[in-house]
């Protein structure tokens, strides 16, 4: 069957059921189940979250959210209307704990390019309840950057975060490429300081591969493509 998942905002009591329960069946930008989640965030303000897996055992699991009468949000397949964010307004994941964030444009439009298909969203990793793939449907390649938020107070923001909240983003590119995941990261230890890795920001083989033809510009977050050949005028 795989590993089931349910999105839990703890301070708002609310639970969204997403629509296709494995986490790779929903954990992606502009999916309805994660554009509630950021929706809730930016309306009610931050809460302490879980993606929380039907595995899970610990002092959150499925059946205590059903005991304590969690609001339960079911966003079902093929949705009549769809469940749309306002972009600019939703810029920055801010984990107001750990003091760090992540640059959702940037994040977006980098993980465009790494990925074979939709981009993946950092949030279902950042905040899940096991450190480690926990059936089939889940995310496999090794990232520093699973349950580091776990249950921790996280919000949305259309500012960016005071100058002593660190930016994390470089590390929250969920690769489904194994092997440019190793070569990314390395052997990273799950309880990294971003501090003091800022060094492997640049990844190399990724750049190689990927950026020969596109440029980036981090002050734009945007990602422009050009054409080398391109004929002059």
């Amino acid at each position: 069957m795989g590993a089931y998942y349910w999105a839990v905002l703890i301070d708002h009591k609310t639970v969204v059921k997403p629509d296709g329960y494995k986490l790779m069946e929903h954990a992606y930008y502009n999916n309805d189940s994660m554009n509630k989640v950021i929706k809730l965030l930016y309306k009610k303000g931050p809460s302490r979250i879980v993606w929380l897996c039907d595995y899970h055992e610990g002092e959150i699991t499925w059946d205590t959210v059903e005991e304590e009468k969690y609001r339960s949000i079911e966003i079902p397949w093929g949705i009549k209307k769809p469940v749309t964010i306002d972009k600019k307004k939703c810029l920055y994941l801010v984990n107001y704990d750990k003091k760090e964030y992540v640059d959702l444009k940037k994040h977006f439009a980098v993980e465009s390019i790494l990925c074979d298909g939709s981009p993946i969203h950092p949030l279902p990793l950042l905040t899940n309840s096991d450190p480690e793939a926990m059936g089939g449907g889940d995310f496999y390649p090794y990232t520093p950057i699973r349950s580091r938020w776990k249950g921790q107070m996280i919000g949305i923001s259309a500012e960016k975060p005071p100058e002593d909240f660190v930016d994390i983003t470089p590390f929250c590119y969920l690769i489904e490429n194994e092997k440019y995941m190793n070569s990314y990261y390395g052997k990273i230890p799950p309880d990294f300081d971003p501090r003091e890795r800022l060094h492997l920001i640049s990844i190399p083989e990724i750049e190689k591969e990927y950026f020969q033809d596109n440029i980036f510009d981090p002050k734009g977050a945007t990602t422009k493509i050009r054409n080398k050949t391109r004929k002059k005028v």
